[in-house]
Parts: C-alpha cells; sequence; structure tokens
C-alpha cells in the first residue's frame, strides 16, 4: 500500500523547483490581502487569530490550474496542507467558554452542604445584570478577544487570573455542564412524598431508591438522573415545576438538602423509642450541670439535681434520630443506647430485629 504524499511533497512534484519560493511568496502575498495577482485566486479564508491564517484557492502556472490548501502564520509558519487536493477548510465549532466554579470550590461547596448556595453564586457570577456579574460575565469574552487579537502577548491570561482569583476558571460549556451537574445532585437529594406508610417502609423506599436495589428504585434512580441532567444541559439551578412533577409519579419529590436532613429524621423519630429498665434506681440517675449550679448559687432554686429521665430521654431521641438521619443510617450511635442505660431506659428500634429471647437452661 502505497503512502499518501503530503502537502509539500504534492507542491515539490507539481511545481518546477525554480518557481517554488517565488511563487509560494505572491500566493502568500493574496491571502493576506497585501496585494493582488491576476494568476492568483483566493477562494476562502479562515482568520485562527490576527496572525494565523487557513486559505484555499487556485494558481495558474503557464496553461495549468492548480489548487492549494495552505496554512500561515506564527504559530507553524507556511504549510501546505494540500496541493492539487483536498481543498477545503474544516469550519468545526469552536468550544464555548464560560464561567465555571474552580474544582476545589465545587469539592469545598458539596463537603460543606453549600451546593445550592454555590450554584446561586454562579449564576450571579453569569449574569452582567449583577453586582458580581458586572465583573465576571464578561471574562470569558474578553479572554477570547484577546487570544485572537493578542496571540502570544499574555493579555488574555489576564482575564483567566481574574477570573481564578473571584474562585473561578474559564473553561469549555462541556466542563460547566459536568460540574453544574455534580452540583445539582448535591443540592436537589429527593424525598419520599408525605403519605400513610409506615415509615419504615418508607425510609427502605428512600433507600432503595438512592441506590438502585429494587426495580422501582432503579427507575426512580435513572428518572433523577435524567432530569438533573437536563437542568445541567439548560444551566438551570434546580428542577422546574413540570421537570418537578416527572419525579412525583414514583413517589418521590426534589428537597432542598435541609429539608431532605428534616424529613429523614422526623420518619426515623418514628423508629425509635425507650422501655424502662426495671428495677432502675433513680438514684443512680446522672446529674443535670444546669441544676448543679443553681443548687450552689441557692439549694432552693434546685432540691434535684439529678436530669429529668422524661425530659432528658425525650432530647435523647430527637439528637439520636437527627444523627441517623444525617449519617443516612437506621443503625442508632453507640452513644444512645449508653445514654439511654444512664437515665434507666432500653432503647428500642424498630428497624432493627428483636433480640431472640434466652433460650432456657436445661
Amino acid at each position: 500500500m502505497s503512502r499518501k504524499m503530503t502537502g509539500d511533497e504534492q507542491f515539490a512534484s507539481a511545481v518546477p523547483g525554480n518557481l517554488q519560493e517565488d511563487l509560494l511568496q505572491r500566493i502568500e502575498e493574496c491571502a493576506w490581502e497585501f496585494t493582488t495577482d491576476p494568476e492568483i485566486e483566493i477562494i476562502d479564508v479562515e482568520k485562527r487569530n490576527v496572525l494565523n491564517i487557513e486559505y484555499t484557492g487556485a494558481v495558474t502556472i503557464g496553461s495549468t490550474e492548480h489548487r492549494f490548501h495552505i496554512r500561515s502564520g506564527n504559530n507553524a509558519g507556511t504549510e501546505i496542507i494540500s496541493w492539487n487536493a483536498d481543498t477545503e477548510i474544516s469550519r468545526e465549532a469552536g468550544p464555548v467558554m464560560t464561567l465555571v466554579p474552580t474544582r476545589a470550590t465545587v469539592g469545598d461547596a458539596i463537603h460543606r452542604g453549600q451546593a445550592a448556595q454555590l450554584l446561586r453564586d454562579w449564576a450571579e457570577a453569569l449574569d452582567p445584570a449583577t453586582q458580581t456579574g458586572k465583573r465576571l460575565a464578561g471574562l470569558p469574552a474578553a479572554a477570547a478577544y484577546d487570544a485572537f487579537f493578542a496571540p502570544g502577548t499574555g493579555a488574555s491570561r489576564t482575564h483567566h487570573a481574574t477570573a481564578r482569583s473571584a474562585g473561578y476558571e474559564i473553561e469549555e460549556t462541556s466542563v460547566a455542564v459536568r460540574v453544574r451537574r455534580d452540583l445539582l445532585f448535591s443540592a436537589h437529594p429527593i424525598a419520599p412524598l408525605d403519605g400513610d406508610q409506615d415509615p419504615l417502609e418508607l425510609l427502605r423506599a428512600w433507600d432503595a431508591a438512592l441506590d438502585g436495589t429494587t426495580v422501582a428504585g432503579h427507575r426512580t434512580l435513572l428518572l433523577r438522573a435524567q432530569i438533573l441532567d437536563e437542568v445541567a444541559r439548560r444551566g438551570g439551578s434546580g428542577p422546574s415545576g413540570e421537570e418537578a412533577e416527572r419525579i412525583r409519579v414514583t413517589g418521590f419529590d426534589f428537597r432542598s438538602r435541609s429539608q431532605a436532613l428534616r424529613t429523614r429524621a422526623r420518619l426515623t423519630r418514628e423508629l425509635i423509642s425507650l422501655e424502662p429498665i426495671d428495677g432502675f434506681d433513680p438514684a443512680t440517675l446522672p446529674e443535670n450541670p444546669v441544676a448543679v449550679l443553681f443548687n450552689r448559687f441557692d439549694p432552693a432554686l434546685a432540691p434535684d439535681v439529678r436530669v429529668n429521665p422524661e425530659l432528658e430521654g425525650g432530647k435523647l431521641l430527637d439528637d439520636a434520630a437527627e444523627r441517623m438521619a444525617r449519617d443516612w443510617t437506621l443503625t442508632p450511635p453507640d452513644w444512645a443506647s449508653e445514654r439511654a442505660a444512664e437515665i434507666g431506659f432500653r432503647f428500642l428500634n424498630q428497624a432493627e430485629p428483636d433480640p431472640e429471647p434466652d433460650l432456657p437452661s436445661p
């Protein structure tokens, strides 16, 4: 199989050596519009920037017409792409650039549960009508302008530096879509719709919808991903009413992160309870630090410095439910059972199987 000739080789084989240097110079001067030549026709020109062009045309040598496709400029000098072969300029649309939060900014926002706030800040940075946008929104266009009209001068880099100092990079829109998708998944979790369903069943269905371990959960997981992908592609900060309605048919709804945690804590709180320990001695109750202070000031203000087991038990259950919700688990923290025992209770959890009864002694 013969090797395809390069543009330089095509040119060298078609044009006598003594004419080559002068011919290229004449073509170049016409392409850059320094002069005109009756034997040379420039058909198409694409400016890559002010110092680099790509062009096609035809030149008549004697009675023979030759077609050419050439790149010219400070990037690579004069490069003959083809001679008497393909002469069409490939015009792929260049990437559209935009502001995108830096990777560190995105990671920190997701870790702190502040993805929704970053999406709002990002929207302001892209909107020239806002105070932040007046300073940042025009940076991608300014960087592109300087890259075209002042290549190699470093002028474009100053716009990148300004964006970076504000927590953004100037990136392609495809990068922006990926970053926005990550933020949307953190900012807009799903939670079960309110209903009469058993709390434990709701929580288990919720977990299944997040890891796709059931058919219904897998369907919900895919639908959520599809909707948030659509939001990311259109540059939105959250699902529209119509998009939210689509997820509701699965029994779930988009919520804010805080709303989802409150719903999780409320459902978890219904699963846990306390049972008094038979024979517990109230004299062993721990002291209430606040009551101790009042007692030292005036014993009449707090004659009993021990904790109130009922009040302490209610607070314990609320704290345990909140911790379990934040950890996204149905297993209570170790300290909950320990604290319950200190105040005379046994910690009960409907999500855990009842302990097997002790077998009678033989």
